[in-house]
């Protein structure tokens, strides 16, 4: 992995991966249950008002999510 990953509310990231096809399955509280096209998985994103989601949780739900880092990061660039 060569960049970082970036510093991400669960807000943008809940819009990150709606914009690139999974689809919102539910809210329940704070709580987003998101269905990943990338592996067909469930994963949870915690959306807290805009407080930032710490780098070991993000890199946990980029994971679940069926991205791995770089891809991650190439497609959140842009």
């Amino acid at each position: 992995m060569g960049e970082k990953l970036p510093v991400i509310s669960g807000k943008d990231l809940v819009k990150f991966f709606l914009k690139n096809g999974c689809e919102l399955k539910r809210v329940k509280g704070s709580h987003h249950v998101i269905l990943s096209k990338f592996n067909n998985q469930i994963f949870v994103v915690p959306v807290h008002s805009n407080e930032k989601i710490d780098r070991g949780l993000l890199k946990a739900i980029i994971k679940q999510s069926g991205l791995d880092m770089d891809q991650f990061i190439d497609m959140i660039k842009v």
